[in-house]
């Protein structure tokens, strides 16, 4: 069910010299005096020319996401890209003619800045066509796209005798389509030019590597074969020939290149951006790639031989096999040692969420105070997976006024998305914080809630700065907007920040637990001192279930996904068990094997801290878990505990292909009422059942 959710407010209050109410009619200092209480709101552009990897990757799921598209092929999907730079007679035969992208799945600026991405082209000594990689490698992407679409209908002995009536040699279309293209053409070329520069250069991004928008080679002769194009062509290479044993898993284009430019593709991890050199040489010997050099050289000069003057037939030969010698050594030392991450270096948090932060700009901030807020904002996105299947962020900045500067959907991948935090400008004002958590309620939750983006359960993370104690117009109007947020967005958990002289009254109604949900700094360098310890609650947040039991008709079901050793949390809060003697909670794994940890004792047990644990267990199996008299001793469902439970991922089988599944190894499970197995204890009729020992006889032993 997708609407059980969690939501996290973080409540950041700084400097009590910003705490007067505006009843007091007194300014807090000159700064707010200039204020008009009907300043205008301001909107911040969308930023869309941001060339990385990431962002590459967000357009990509936004296709395969997207409903005129989502049930189309790898193969499908892979050419609409490919055809918005490779649309030619020459790259039709090599990857076999496809349709074009549907209008209306991208908007206008969305599918130019992809066009941009993978349509090479370099001139003013500015090299188009290429990305930036979070690894700091530049890779012409079009080349990658045309490897994978080549591979999906490989060749090994095409005729280009269509494309060029005088081809004397056969071709395979995957080395065409790759690393025999640019090797060719800069043989032909650097000889037409009389120079001796076959390969590079490289380059550098304008105006810097964490927001890229343009690329510039660095000052000397350009080649036919730089080195972004020499990354794309041996990535695509790569993935297109693996491609044909992988594409019957049902792996989608974003999970592949996820994959490759991660760990390495999940099916044989030798298929890795940090392996592609050995892999590469072991499946291309010298004189295969020799023979494909020289065939496509004298498919292109027999087409093309007015643009190569100072070039003859007979010359081609010897161009192949010079460059042919030249270019493993040079591949070798460009991309010099590099290492592989591992799932334990990766440090993004598993978890679906919409999270949303809501910046103090008014006048006691000052200015260099916003930009540390701006830092702990970076820092916090550092955290998640920021993707359209994962977690989202908003951006609500407000003083004596409210907006909503970044949306829910502006953004789809983390690159993009720091470099619009890096935009935010601070403007000064009162410290509306009710009129902000209005427009959190009204404006991100809310929708959100009632339009989630998938089928699985998103956790809702809101991080409030403010400046000291509200002063919003209404004296009672801060009660109101907390009162109504928490009675209308179910589950809620809000923790305050107190950062300066903070006014702790105000920290403790707005937080949910008084003392678990307060978080206090003297100073804002001390405030980015808490990202660490706030980076481990957001990680941790749980889904509040809605399963009821008080309600025999209930039917709700919640929906998750989790990659093998990692894990996500659950809640179930008493008022839906309450005078309830005995209940039952079915797990059911898809696409590999899971462990459930429960406990009431802490709200995220797992192998070192739990109560009760079952399984493992994978698909095909239920597992059960039976609670017994939960609320005994308890007079009402508010001093009852919840009931907790920790999900972990153990094997998978690489299957996952759904359009939730950020990879294929996540694996799926689904948590749902269950109703009494046939015999407690054991393994039966693919039930595995769990007696829950009693909170209550636990709690008095600890009092003893």
């Amino acid at each position: 069910m997708a609407g059980c959710t969690t939501v996290f407010i973080f409540f950041i209050c700084v400097f009590g010299s910003a705490c007067s109410v505006l009843s007091d009619i007194k300014p807090r200092g000159p700064e707010e005096e200039e204020i008009s209480l009907n300043r205008v709101k301001r909107s911040i552009p969308i930023i869309y020319d941001i060339y990385t990897l990431d962002h590459f990757i967000e357009l990509v799921e936004k296709i395969e996401r997207h409903t005129s598209t989502n049930g189309d092929t790898l193969k499908a999907i892979s050419n609409y890209i490919r055809l918005l730079g490779y649309n030619t007679d020459l790259f039709n035969i090599l990857c076999g003619q496809a349709d074009p992208l549907p209008g209306g799945v991208l908007n206008q600026e969305e599918e130019r800045v992809l066009t941009k991405m993978v349509t090479y082209s370099f001139e003013s000594n500015g090299e188009q066509g290429v990305v930036l990689t979070p690894d700091g490698e530049t890779i012409a992407m079009g080349h990658v796209i045309t490897g994978i679409c080549a591979g999906l209908v490989r060749d090994k002995s095409l005729s280009l005798r269509k494309w060029a009536s005088g081809a004397p040699l056969r071709v395979d279309s995957l080395y065409v389509a790759t690393i025999a293209y640019d090797l060719s053409l800069s043989a032909l070329f650097n000889k037409n030019a009389g120079t001796s520069t076959l390969f590079g250069p490289s380059g550098s991004w304008s105006p810097n590597i964490n927001c890229p928008a343009e690329y510039y080679l660095n000052k000397g002769y350009d080649s036919k074969a730089t080195d972004a194009l020499l990354l794309g062509d041996i990535d695509g290479f790569l993935l297109g020939h693996g491609l044909p044993s992988w594409e019957s898993k049902g792996v989608r284009l974003g999970q592949l290149l996820r994959m490759y430019y991660g760990t390495g593709i999940l099916f044989d991890t030798s298929y890795a951006r940090c392996r592609r050199n050995s892999k590469f040489k072991d499946l291309v010997g010298v004189e295969d790639l020799l023979e494909q050099i020289e065939g496509f050289a004298y498919a292109y000069y027999d087409k093309h031989s007015s643009q190569l003057p100072n070039v003859k037939k007979g010359d081609i030969s010897g161009l192949a096999r010079d460059i042919n010698e030249k270019f493993f050594p040079y591949f070798a030392q460009m991309i010099g040692n590099t290492s592989c991450s591992t799932d334990e270096d990766e440090e993004d948090c598993e978890i679906p969420a919409n999270i949303v932060f809501v910046m103090d700009e008014s006048g006691s901030i000052k200015s260099e105070n916003y930009e540390k807020e701006k830092k702990f904002v970076r820092q916090i996105i550092q955290t998640f997976d920021i993707s359209p299947v994962q977690a989202r962020v908003a951006i609500v900045e407000y003083s004596t006024t409210a907006t909503l500067s970044v949306a829910l959907d502006n953004y789809g991948s983390k690159t993009k998305l720091m470099c619009a935090v890096n935009e935010l400008r601070y403007s000064k004002g009162y410290t509306h914080t009710a009129m902000a958590l209005d427009v959190v309620h009204h404006n991100v939750l809310r929708p959100a809630l009632d339009n989630p983006v998938g089928e699985t359960e998103t956790v809702q993370i809101v991080i409030v700065l403010t400046d000291g104690k509200s002063n919003d117009r209404d004296d009672n109007a801060l009660n109101r907007a907390v009162k109504n947020l928490k009675r209308d967005i179910k589950d809620l958990t809000m923790i305050a920040v107190g950062v300066g002289n903070y006014y702790l009254p105000e920290l403790r109604l707005i937080a949910t637990d008084r003392k678990r949900h307060v978080f206090t700094a003297t100073n804002f360098d001390k405030l980015l001192e808490l990202v660490t310890s706030l980076r481990r609650k957001a990680c941790t947040a749980p889904v509040y279930m809605g399963l009821n039991f008080t309600n025999a008709e209930d039917t709700t079901e919640v929906v998750a996904f989790v990659s093998p050793n990692k894990a996500r949390f659950f809640t179930l809060s008493a008022e839906h068990f309450y005078g309830v003697e005995d209940i039952y909670i079915d797990v059911i794994p898809q696409y590999g094997t899971v462990t459930v940890y429960a406990s009431r004792i802490t709200d995220t047990p797992g192998p070192d801290n739990y109560t009760q644990k079952v399984g493992p267990a994978g698909e095909g199996d239920e597992m059960q878990i039976e609670f017994s008299n939960l609320c005994a001793g308890y007079n009402s469902s508010e001093t009852c505990p919840p009931i907790n439970i920790g999900i972990y991922g153990e094997a998978s089988s690489l299957t996952c292909a759904e359009r939730d599944c950020n990879l294929p190894n996540q694996i799926k499970f689904r948590i749902r009422r269950g109703t009494p197995a046939i015999s407690a204890g054991v393994k039966t009729g693919g039930h595995i059942v769990l007696q829950f020992v009693l909170l209550f006889f636990v709690m008095v032993s600890f009092t003893l």
